[in-house]
């Protein structure tokens, strides 16, 4: 699986598998940063693994999805998961450093 869809639907173990240095930094084709696509996996457990992985190798988190022009941690609030569920991402997002 590419690192997109590993991103998307797979799990932080496959994610690691296959995620190399540099990653991090890369946007697909379609304008997403792979922070962006990880927000959007299904699975709430994995989101945060592989999130807190990316944010932990220094991705920017206030990078712009080109084509809805938001930030990719917009998504945060977009996928329909119980805010209690969530809280950990919030917390995880919320408290880096220099976030405008």
């Amino acid at each position: 699986m590419p690192i997109y869809s590993t991103a998307l639907m797979g799990t932080y173990e496959e994610f690691l598998k296959i995620f190399k240095e540099g990653d991090q930094n890369e946007i697909s084709p379609s304008g997403r940063s792979l922070l962006f696509t990880a927000l959007c996996n299904t699975k709430s457990k994995e989101r945060y693994r592989i999130a807190s992985f990316l944010i932990n190798k220094g991705i920017d988190i206030t990078v712009m999805h080109k084509k809805e022009k938001i930030v990719s941690f917009k998504m945060l609030f977009n996928i329909g998961t119980p805010e209690m569920e969530m809280l950990p991402l919030y917390q995880l997002i919320f408290s880096q450093p220099g976030l405008p």
